[in-house]
């Protein structure tokens, strides 16, 4: 269990998809990572990456 759930909890507390810290992706890989999600694309960076951080802790949370 510990494997399975270490991934999805450093990611959320770190703040990273695909291995890359949010706040260094560019924008359109932001708004992919949210298309990936069903989430809403539209905003500004910071927006964008308090969306995706949000589902993180949410996913950790429901698992």
């Amino acid at each position: 269990n510990f494997e399975v759930l270490s991934p999805c909890f450093h990611s959320a507390f770190s703040g990273s998809a695909r291995g890359a810290p949010l706040h260094s992706l560019r924008v359109a890989d932001l708004k992919a990572a949210l298309e990936e999600r069903g989430l809403p694309k539209s905003g500004q960076k910071n927006a964008l990456i308090k969306r995706l951080k949000g589902r993180q802790l949410k996913q950790m949370v429901s698992i």
